[in-house]
């Protein structure tokens, strides 16, 4: 079975325990985050662009670029979709 994300649903506060699906299918953005961020540690590798996290996530770059904005520690630098993921404390 492909998922494909369309876009992201809830907030942190909206999620109780462990990783949630809202009511309609989508993950929650915290959780999606998380997922991104450990999914960008296992490349083990610098440069990691938008465009190949939303083609290994199976999903659009304003999806990848929303679960950045909202993790605490992740940012873009550059812009468009061969912007480079970065992680703060690297």
């Amino acid at each position: 079975m492909t998922i494909y994300v369309t876009r992201l649903g809830g907030r942190d506060e909206d999620a109780d325990n462990g990783l949630s699906l809202t009511n309609d299918g989508m993950p929650r953005v915290h959780d999606f985050a998380s997922a991104l961020d450990t999914w960008w540690i296992c490349q083990n590798r610098m440069n990691v662009t938008v465009a190949e996290a939303a083609l290994a996530f199976n999903t659009t770059t304003d999806v990848i670029r929303e679960a950045i904005n909202e993790h605490y520690w992740m940012n873009i630098a550059g812009i468009g979709d061969d912007a480079v993921i970065e992680m703060d404390g690297e």
